[in-house]
């Protein structure tokens, strides 16, 4: 496995807040006249609130979809 001088993409990549945008909206919407990239339900998994709890580092509650901090009412 070969990875960049910045490490793992999931950790170290680098790019451009426009790219960013286009690889979301490529994996929810399509672009360029493609599919999408993920499948609505695919999304919609990875939308729900999988876990919820005090955070052990911060203190703070947290909200957890899957890999990613849900966002709620605050």
């Amino acid at each position: 496995m070969s990875t960049s001088l910045n490490g793992q993409a999931s950790a170290g990549g680098v790019g451009s807040a426009r790219g960013l945008a286009a690889l979301y909206a490529a994996a929810v919407w399509g672009i360029a006249g493609r599919p999408p990239l993920l499948k609505p339900d695919t999304v919609a998994e990875f939308a729900q609130l999988h876990s919820t709890g005090g955070d052990p580092v911060r203190g703070d509650r947290g909200d957890y979809a899957l890999g990613f901090q849900a966002k709620g009412l605050r």
